[in-house]
């Protein structure tokens, strides 16, 4: 049995899905007062609602105000007022779960959905947000 098709959106809110994703851009200027922990729970919640696939749930947030800290991830850019959201990937979880038939590639993509999610949050918030990326591996 297959799942019913999602009912159209009307054109108010297809005006408003367009304004969302068409108006926003990257922001690289922070705004100088601190950012509410409703709002920042908020692109998280954006995050984690990003298709993932397999539904393993493999995607990690960790959630950086302290301008020392941020440091420590992004030396090269101002920190000063940033939250700086970053986005892991628990690679345990699909072998345990799947073993040899995990999808490797599953890792960026599911990543990506959850930035982009998040972005788009922070857009329809009043935020400015960027995606930034770095790679680090660890043991």
């Amino acid at each position: 049995m297959h799942e019913p098709l999602p009912t159209p959106f009307s054109d108010e809110e297809m005006a408003v899905v367009n304004k969302l994703i068409y108006e926003r851009c990257s922001i690289r200027d922070w705004i100088d007062k601190p950012i509410p922990d409703e709002m920042i729970e908020k692109i998280l919640e954006a995050g984690r609602a990003a298709p993932i696939g397999c539904n393993l749930d493999e995607v990690r947030f960790i959630v950086i105000k302290n301008p020392e800290e941020a440091k420590m991830v992004w030396s090269d850019i101002s920190t000063k007022n940033a939250v700086i959201i970053v986005i892991c990937y628990d690679t345990r979880i699909p072998k345990v779960v799947w073993q040899d038939k995990c999808v490797p590639q599953n890792a960026g993509f599911d990543a990506a959905a959850a930035a982009d999610h998040m972005l788009l949050m922070a857009h329809a918030l009043g935020l400015g947000a960027v995606w930034l990326s770095k790679t680090v591996k660890t043991d």
